[in-house]
């Protein structure tokens, strides 16, 4: 769970429980409807949201190293 307080679309009711995936959910399907401020906010949203998935790239490609240079690594052992 979230510390933060859920909240709804203003043009649909749909509810989020996170004003990130509010913000992303008005750029996708009320994208002709938005205020200035609201555009903003899907473009913060947008922007947080690729540095996340660069992030958990980021991971998964170290753990992935880590797991072929371990097997690697006591292959040579106890091979």
């Amino acid at each position: 769970m979230t510390d933060e307080a859920p909240t709804s679309c203003p043009y649909c009711d749909q509810r989020f429980a996170r004003e990130q995936w509010q913000a992303l959910h008005l750029g996708l399907e009320h994208d002709g409807k938005l205020t200035p401020a609201e555009r903003e906010a899907v473009e913060t949203a947008r922007d947080e949201e690729e540095a996340d998935l660069r992030t958990f790239r980021l991971k998964a490609l170290a753990a992935l190293v880590f797991l072929y240079f371990g097997f690697l690594f006591a292959y040579s052992l106890f091979a």
